[in-house]
């Protein structure tokens, strides 16, 4: 709504995590699972899939942030709504 390269990461790291989380859980749901002819040791190693879906999500995530900060940086643009922005960035609850 603003156009604020600032409040871009926070919303981009709660859909990150978000998604990792659900994935963790699906990986757990698998992992419990007894082993089978195809998996005679079982499913335990489906925890590197899921940890290797979030390390790639995070560096996407981090890509667009730089993407976009150095486009930002080159090419200016001023803000819009920034009292509906401020609003936000002040109700927002800090961790």
């Amino acid at each position: 709504m603003t156009g604020s390269v600032n409040l871009f990461p926070d919303p981009a790291e709660a859909v990150v995590n978000l998604v990792a989380a659900s994935v963790a859980l699906v990986a757990l749901k698998v992992e419990l699972k007894p082993p089978g002819r195809n998996h005679i040791d079982g499913h335990s190693k489906v925890e590197y899939s899921a940890a290797a879906v979030e390390r790639w999500m995070t560096f996407v995530t981090a890509a667009g942030i730089l993407t976009t900060s150095v486009q930002r940086f080159l090419e200016p643009q001023p803000l819009e709504n920034s009292g509906i922005g401020l609003g936000v960035c002040i109700l927002a609850p800090r961790a």
